[in-house]
């Protein structure tokens, strides 16, 4: 399946060209970490007509790796002003739902404890040798209902605003540039390791929304506030997924030609999801929200 990694939308005719570069290193083993939600009979709580999903309890985890093997992959692209690309590849993903069952000692029946969760992972991402297959696009990619990703029920609107960065001022000014380096590790205020946000939630909500599916429709909401990181092996702590986004203003500052940018700076926007992972230390617990998509919107 077509699975976007980076989504970004220059919303308005008088901008700049934002330009985008992703790369994944054949150096460092890829992992892609297994999301968890757990909760207390979370299947009841979202079959009424209408939920809050801060109020279900659902509390999220990152659990170990579905892959963990050596991916190489990148792409640039630039993106003009009032258009809209995307950086994709394919992979195999998977939702899972998931009810705790209790027997007792020569009961065969048992009983249902209220305990859920829900899984989320990739098994497999398409690659031709080391190699990942994939590309860009023009427009929105498929599978994703904008409805969901701004669903304000699901997720917040928050403009990058990073210290210690070019955007420290709230914007991105014509020839400066943000690493994803420093976005990723803004929102990984635990310090885990969780990179760049996969949407296989928001995917398997679209999808569910989309084909009318009466088992999964009501997880819609739920699921799109649910992604899961796809990052470069733990063991090598000091590196991450490599790329930035730079305002190349009308061209210039990029090289190109003037091919319709305005030399002007451009407010970035991400869309944080209301739920919260846990990550444990060893002072206790540590909460953090993260993006529902590497998804960057530009004013």
């Amino acid at each position: 399946m077509e699975t976007p990694l980076v989504i970004v939308y220059n919303y308005g005719a008088y901008l700049g060209i934002l330009r985008t570069s992703l790369e994944l290193s054949t150096e460092y083993n890829t992992g892609v970490a297994v999301g968890i939600g757990v909760g207390y009979k979370i299947s009841a709580k979202v079959g009424s007509e209408s939920y809050d999903i801060v109020n279900l309890g659902v509390t999220l985890y990152k659990s170990g790796y579905s892959i963990e093997k050596e991916i190489a992959f990148g792409y640039s692209i630039d993106t003009l002003p009032n258009a809209e690309n995307y950086i994709y590849i394919y992979t195999r993903p998977y939702v899972v739902f998931e009810k705790e069952k209790c027997y007792y000692y020569g009961d065969p029946v048992g009983y249902y404890t209220g305990n859920e969760r829900l899984r989320l992972y990739i098994s497999e991402i398409a690659v031709n040798g080391v190699y990942a297959i994939g590309g860009m696009k023009n427009g929105s990619p498929p599978y994703v209902l904008y409805d969901l990703l701004f669903n304000d029920n699901a997720s917040i609107e928050q403009i990058i605003r990073i210290d210690q960065t070019p955007t420290s001022d709230g914007d991105l000014d014509p020839g400066e540039s943000i690493l994803f380096k420093h976005v990723f590790n803004y929102y990984d205020v635990c310090g885990v390791d969780f990179e760049a946000s996969v949407p296989i939630g928001l995917i398997a909500g679209s999808i569910c929304t989309a084909a009318s599916l009466g088992t999964c429709s009501p997880f819609a909401l739920l699921l799109s506030a649910i992604s899961i990181s796809l990052e470069l092996n733990p063991s090598a702590a000091s590196v991450t997924v490599g790329g930035l986004l730079s305002n190349c203003g009308d061209g210039s500052y990029c090289g190109l030609p003037p091919i319709g940018g305005y030399n002007v700076y451009e407010e970035l926007y991400m869309r944080i999801s209301k739920l919260k992972y846990r990550a444990y230390t060893w002072y206790g617990y540590c909460e953090f929200q993260v993006p529902v998509a590497f998804y960057v919107k530009s004013w």
